[in-house]
């Protein structure tokens, strides 16, 4: 988002408006699955639980974190179509903000709901899943490069202020890979726990890079209400 290049660091964040619901439904609906695949096991209750066992907890971690980068998508339209209620809506930008910056903030949103959708319909994809792999894998990467595309497209469009807490996105990104994933492949290696999957590298990779500008853009007093 384009900020004013003196902002200062700042200690606190807390999500608002919609965007806290977002991310408060976000980890309810894991906790909820949990408690219900849970509950459904043990009561002995004839449910058809076909769907989920198709996808995995793996799956189902994937399929929440590309609905969650839609719904950040849908939040975001929501303010760029009423800036004045997008303002109670985000953190950080004011309504003239998004009207000032309504190419950089549409060119982001669409980046973010291509990536979302590339992430489900890999998800979806597979021999035991809904969709064909060949056809899954080609939707994955048309999505993908419309993703990238935008994201690349939206740079031309940032101040020095977004575009270093762009650069130090990316090195949180990697250190939480490199920490969480890397340790969980270590022990998984060593046998002590079952290694990660492909489908939970790249639902790592999607959400720490969500943590990772989340931090980044918070140390640099970006995220202010």
């Amino acid at each position: 988002m384009m900020t004013d290049g003196n902002a200062q660091p700042r200690g606190k964040w807390r999500p608002k408006g919609l965007t806290g619901a977002v991310i408060i439904g976000f980890f309810a609906g894991l906790v909820g699955y949990g408690v219900g695949k849970f509950a459904a096991t043990r009561s002995g209750w004839d449910i058809d639980t076909s769907m989920l066992d198709a996808l995995g907890l793996s799956g189902v971690v994937a399929l929440s974190i590309g609905g969650f980068y839609l719904l950040v998508g849908l939040v975001l339209l929501a303010a760029l179509a009423a800036p004045k209620v997008g303002q109670g809506l985000l953190t950080g930008p004011n309504a003239q903000d998004l009207v000032d910056s309504r190419s950089l903030y549409l060119m982001q949103t669409a980046a973010v709901v291509f990536l979302g959708l590339a992430l489900i319909v890999l998800t979806l994809s597979g021999p035991n899943v809904w969709l064909n792999p060949v056809a899954g894998g080609a939707i994955f990467f048309l999505l993908m490069i419309a993703g990238l595309t935008f994201w690349m497209k939206s740079l031309p469009f940032m101040d020095e202020l977004m575009r270093a807490a762009s650069l130090e996105s990316a090195v949180w990104t990697y250190g939480f890979m490199l920490a969480i994933g890397g340790s969980w492949a270590a022990v998984g290696y060593l046998g002590l726990v079952r290694a990660p999957y492909a489908l939970d590298w790249l639902s790592l990779f999607w959400g720490f890079s969500l943590v990772g500008s989340t931090v980044a853009a918070n140390k640099r007093g970006m995220l202010d209400e």
